[in-house]
C-alpha cells in the first residue's frame, strides 16, 4: 500500500510553513513499517503527514504597535517651548506697564516688534533652499531654542534697563524670544513628522501648555487692577496766601507676590526643558525606534494618493480644469491660513486692550 503525499497546509491560515524537504513517496508498507519500528529501526523517511510544522513569527506593523509614553511625554515636553514669547510676554504686560517708561503704549510696541519676528521662518526656508544639508530641522531647532534661552536668561536682569526713556533691551530681548514662536510651526513640526502619527497629539498638547503654564504662573503672581484711594494734598493758594487741603483719588497698585525677574526666570526653565526633551527624542534609543523610515512615509503617501477620491474619480480628458480647480482651491485654504493668523495675532492682541 503506498501512501500518498498530504497536501499541504495554506501559511496564510496558520502563519506556519513546512520545513523545505524533497518531495517523495514512500514505498514501503505499513507493516515494515511498523516493524521497523518495533525493531528500533529509524533511518527510515518520515511521511509529509508526520512532518514538523516550522511556525514563523507574526511581525507585528510599525503603526499596530503600542505607543511609548516615556516618547509621549517627552514629545509634550518639546512643544512646551513654542509659544513662550506670543503668551508669556502678553500675561505680564500688567506688571511690566507700571514699571516700563512706555506705560499703556507697551502693548503696541510690544506686538510691533513680535510680528516682525515672523521674518525668521523666511530666512530659514531660504536657507533650508540654498543649504539643505546645513539649514535643517535639528540644526534648526537647537539655533532657536538657543536663541530663546539666551534671550529669557538677559531679560531677568536687562529688562528694566532704559535707553533715552525707551526699553531698548526689553523689545530686542522680546524680539529674540518671539523667534522661537514663529519659527516653531516650520520647524517642530517636520522634526515631529518623523515619528509616527500617534506622537504628534501629545506634542499639540504641549503646545497649548506652553500658552497655559505662563497664564498660571501670571495667576499665581497676583496681578490685580489697580485701586483708586482718597489721598488728601495740601496746596498753597497765592489768593487767600492759605493752605488748601484737596481730595484727589490715587491708584494703588499692589506689589505682585515675586518680581518679574522670577517670572522670566520660569519662561527660562520651560525654554531649557523644551530643549532638553528634544535631545533626547533625537538621541535616546527606543525614541529612535518609534520614527518611520523614509520608505515608509513614502509607502503611505502613496497610498493616501490611491485612496484619494480625487485621483480615481476625473476622466483623463478633465485633468486642465481639475488642476485650475486645485490651484484656486490651494489658493483659496491659503487666504483662510493668512485671515486667520492677522485675527489672531494682529487684530485680537489689539483690540482687547480696549
Amino acid at each position: 500500500m503506498l501512501l500518498n503525499k498530504t497536501p499541504f497546509v495554506q501559511a496564510a491560515h496558520t502563519n506556519c510553513s513546512y520545513s523545505k524537504e524533497p518531495n517523495f513517496r514512500v514505498s514501503e508498507s505499513l507493516q515494515t513499517r511498523r516493524s521497523r519500528h518495533l525493531l528500533g529501526i529509524r533511518n527510515f523517511h518520515t511521511p509529509p503527514h508526520t512532518r514538523k510544522l516550522r511556525c514563523k513569527k507574526k511581525m507585528v506593523p510599525q503603526s499596530q504597535r503600542r505607543r511609548d509614553v516615556r516618547v509621549d511625554l517627552l514629545s509634550a515636553s518639546y512643544g512646551l517651548g513654542s509659544w513662550i514669547a506670543m503668551t508669556g510676554l502678553w500675561v505680564e504686560l500688567p506688571v511690566l506697564v507700571q514699571r516700563l517708561p512706555e506705560g499703556w503704549a507697551l502693548a503696541s510696541q510690544l506686538a510691533l516688534f513680535l510680528q516682525v519676528a515672523n521674518i525668521g521662518p523666511i530666512i530659514y526656508g531660504l536657507l533650508h533652499h540654498w543649504w539643505p544639508k546645513w539649514a535643517t530641522e535639528r540644526s534648526a531647532t537647537h539655533f532657536q531654542l538657543a536663541l530663546g534661552a539666551i534671550s529669557t536668561l538677559l531679560l531677568i536682569f536687562t529688562w528694566s534697563l532704559t535707553l533715552n526713556s525707551i526699553s531698548l533691551p526689553f523689545f530686542v530681548l522680546s524680539f529674540g524670544l518671539s523667534i522661537v514662536d514663529c519659527t516653531s510651526s516650520v520647524v517642530f513640526l517636520p522634526f515631529m513628522a518623523n515619528f509616527r502619527a500617534c506622537y504628534l497629539t501629545p506634542y499639540l498638547v504641549g503646545e497649548g501648555l506652553s500658552g497655559l503654564v505662563p497664564s498660571l504662573v501670571a495667576i499665581a503672581q497676583g496681578i490685580e487692577s489697580p485701586e483708586c484711594t482718597n489721598e488728601t494734598r495740601t496746596i498753597f493758594s497765592e489768593e487767600t496766601g492759605t493752605n488748601i487741603s484737596t481730595h484727589t483719588l490715587v491708584p494703588r497698585i499692589k506689589e505682585p507676590r515675586f518680581s518679574p525677574e522670577w517670572f522670566f526666570a520660569i519662561l527660562l526653565a520651560m525654554v531649557l526643558f523644551s530643549w532638553l526633551a528634544f535631545v533626547l527624542l533625537d538621541k535616546l534609543p527606543f525614541c529612535q525606534k518609534e520614527k518611520v523610515d523614509a520608505s515608509t512615509k513614502n509607502k503611505l503617501c502613496h497610498e493616501m494618493q490611491l485612496s484619494s477620491p480625487t485621483t480615481t474619480d476625473v476622466p483623463t480628458d478633465e485633468s486642465a480644469p481639475a488642476s485650475a480647480r486645485s490651484r484656486t482651491l490651494y489658493f483659496y485654504l491659503l487666504f483662510l491660513q493668512g485671515w486667520a493668523s492677522v485675527t489672531t495675532f494682529g487684530i485680537f492682541p489689539a483690540i482687547q486692550l480696549l
